[in-house]
């Protein structure tokens, strides 16, 4: 039976959406995207720190997944996305990779995680939270108390023997280069423009490899856009979802 004149169209389905954190990070990260995304997914946040490699870590998600979902990644949670690609790319509808990187970590990138690794060994994490600031965050925001403070929360709450689990699952990953070709989906690249550990360069990098690959620049901005820009990163992953299911839409044509 047809609607009753003046009845408003049912609301579109909701899109199954896995949120991928990154290193020393939780679900608050993804707050104000979980909050401005909510009526458009059903949204599960997925936290990789239980795996030694970064296979393992995109089969545990995979086994808990949907059937097809759209996946959004920060960082580390970015690796672990691409693993997914790799294994079940017909699961994934669209894909939003944000302040991470395909290819090998260079040899200091390597040096400070092992640096990392022997402090969070030796007890040493709250020196180690200390050190990330300015390289986590924009300048002009890295000497705030409130931004530190949830820096330094999600680092806590994910503890010393997490990390180590994401420090095998980064340090053993392989270059993710050589299959981005084969990536079909639509793909959304977002990164801050002072991000200094996954660059513009390095997201443009992937842009030019994958098919259907749109790169968004956010200024002013470092490593947590989600957090340092909530509301234009929960803007363009608004849009990414809308779009996302036309495969040819010209905004992700080349």
């Amino acid at each position: 039976m047809p609607p009753a004149p003046g009845t408003p169209p049912p609301a579109p389905p909701r899109t199954p959406l896995l949120l991928l954190c990154g290193q020393l990070c939780t679900a608050r990260l993804w707050r104000a995207q979980i909050e401005g995304l909510a009526d458009l997914a059903d949204i599960a946040v997925h936290c990789p720190a239980q795996d030694g490699d970064v296979e393992s870590a995109a089969a545990r998600i995979l086994a808990q997944a949907p059937p097809r979902f759209a996946l959004a990644a920060h960082a580390m949670g970015g690796f672990v996305a691409l693993a997914i690609m790799r294994q079940a790319p017909a699961r994934v509808t669209r894909l939003a990779l944000l302040g991470t990187n395909a290819a090998p970590d260079a040899p200091e990138q390597r040096e400070r995680r092992l640096r990392y690794r022997q402090m969070t060994l030796d007890g040493r994490l709250e020196e180690l939270i200390a050190q990330r600031y300015e390289l986590v965050l924009h300048p002009a925001l890295a000497s705030l108390a409130d931004f530190r403070e949830i820096v330094a929360q999600m680092a806590r709450e994910t503890g010393a023997d997490a990390f180590l689990h994401q420090q095998d699952i980064v340090l053993g990953r392989p270059d993710s280069r050589p299959r981005l070709v084969e990536i079909g989906c639509p793909c959304l690249l977002v990164v801050g423009r002072q991000d200094r550990l996954a660059t513009v360069e390095q997201h443009a990098e992937i842009a030019a490899l994958v098919p259907r690959a749109r790169l968004q620049v956010i200024e002013d901005c470092g490593h947590f856009s989600l957090l340092e820009h909530p509301a234009e990163t929960t803007r363009l992953l608004r849009g990414w979802l809308l779009e996302g299911d036309a495969i040819d839409s010209p905004d992700f044509v080349k």
